[in-house]
């Protein structure tokens, strides 16, 4: 599989040879995953951990050159590629039995912008040139599949993601 490169850069050698690695203590909910779910479920509750804007608006990446961990900063009008009329994305996410309870988070170009349950549908915008998505697990575990893409003034485009995104 061809290897795709982000415009998102590494802040200390500055490649752009990253790995999105999912929400900051992702790794310490891996036992959540393999009991929490089920027990929950069992229970009867369906009270699912994960996205919240406030706690978990941005993604964590790491550098394939140097190994440097980071966060995106906050892009900002001085990148100089803003558009007048925005790019529309219609995210679905495709129904599948395997995780059919546990909501997605999406993530555009490093920071959150919402969930999507199983077999539904969000939509959202940017006026930027060069985007990134990113997709993570309920636990905030990056999916290794993500979608470079360069977006149009005015333009659109439908995104299917089923753990990974099919075009």
């Amino acid at each position: 599989m061809e290897r795709r490169h982000l415009s998102i850069r590494c802040p200390k050698c500055g490649t752009n040879r990253l790995r999105p690695l999912g929400i900051s203590g992702a790794l310490s909910n891996l036992g959540d995953q393999q009991f929490g779910s089920v027990g929950r479920f069992l229970a009867g509750s369906l009270d699912i951990p994960g996205y919240d804007p406030k706690i978990h608006e941005d993604i964590e990446y790491k550098c394939l050159e140097c190994k440097e961990k980071f966060f995106v900063l906050k892009r900002t009008n001085a990148d100089h590629d803003d558009f007048e009329a925005p790019f529309t994305i219609t995210f679905y996410r495709e129904k599948k039995f395997a995780g059919a309870v546990m909501p997605h988070i999406v993530f555009l170009n490093g920071h959150a912008i919402g969930t999507v349950k199983n077999g539904q549908t969000i939509q959202f915008s940017t006026n930027k040139l060069n985007n990134e998505i990113v997709v993570t697990d309920h636990n905030g575990m990056a999916f290794p599949d993500y979608l470079p893409f360069v977006a149009s003034e005015g333009g659109s485009m439908q995104v299917k993601f089923a753990l990974k995104f099919e075009k």
